[in-house]
């Protein structure tokens, strides 16, 4: 164990042996960008007091699960809310049909609607939104591919390609934004919640 003052100001005892050999670069990252643990739950319950807000203002059902569970998860279920608004402006300010960008969101929607355990969440909480749909294609009737000309698959693709960011931050206002770089590599936030 080793005191490290980490990028918040507050010094630590840290278990630096797991890191092995990797030991002076896992002090450097505490150093420059790690907090501690009581700073990380600060941020942490911020970021989930925020999502949990923003659910029930837009009617979204309460996830089940442990009280430990709950609480991200309800912040996963948030970012892939985020990652799929900035994906679907960017893809319709590209000029993407927008009916194809409607059946994949109403997709979206009823899936994060009918997901109601937070287990599940937390096991994607590394993963961007499209694993919400990614049964969309396989789940679309011959008939809807058909009868939408390929809009469905079109949209499905340029929206996965479109994805960024997985890094949420919180305003002082109270709204999460998605952390997101765009074309050459331009940073910004995104604010798509209110």
């Amino acid at each position: 164990m080793e005191e490290v003052l980490h990028s918040c100001g507050h010094r630590e005892l840290v278990d630096l042996e797991t890191a092995g050999r990797n030991r002076d670069q896992c002090r450097g990252y505490l150093e420059r960008s790690g907090r501690c643990h009581a700073c990380t739950e600060i941020q942490f319950g911020a970021f989930n007091r925020a999502a949990a807000r923003k659910a029930d203002a837009d009617g979204l059902p309460r996830l089940e699960g442990t009280e430990n569970q709950i609480a991200p998860a309800t912040t996963v279920r948030e970012k892939f809310r985020l990652q799929f608004e900035v994906a679907a402006a960017t893809v319709l300010e590209a000029g993407s049909p927008e009916r194809g960008v409607q059946l994949v969101r109403e997709y979206f929607e009823s899936q994060i609607r009918r997901i109601g355990d937070a287990g599940t969440y937390m096991d994607w909480r590394h993963r961007p939104w499209v694993v919400l749909v990614h049964n969309c294609l396989v789940d679309a009737s011959e008939e809807q591919h058909l009868a939408h000309g390929g809009a469905l698959i079109r949209a499905y693709i340029a929206l996965s390609a479109a994805t960024v960011g997985s890094s949420l931050q919180l305003l002082e206002d109270g709204r999460l934004v998605l952390a997101a770089v765009g074309e050459a590599g331009r940073g910004g936030d995104v604010p798509v919640s209110q």
